[in-house]
């Protein structure tokens, strides 16, 4: 052990400030599919996909007259 409570790693590796290695068991779900996911809050398809959709928003807003809308992540 190092000494750190389990949910604190658990909060950590949610808000991305830790990263899983492919190696170890700990796995966290996805909060948007469910799915086993490594990467935080979100699993990688859900992110691309988040990322696909933000992207032809902008893209359909930047085409009328109106300046684009600007996303933070």
């Amino acid at each position: 052990m190092i000494g750190v409570k389990a949910d604190t790693v658990i909060r950590y590796i949610r808000e991305g400030r830790l990263l899983v290695s492919e190696i170890s068991k700990i796995e966290m779900e996805c909060d948007s599919c469910g799915k086993p996911s490594s990467d935080g809050t979100i699993c990688r398809n859900c992110r691309d996909e988040m990322r696909r959709e933000l992207t032809k928003a902008m893209t359909n807003s930047s085409s009328g007259t109106s300046k684009p809308s600007t996303y933070r992540t």
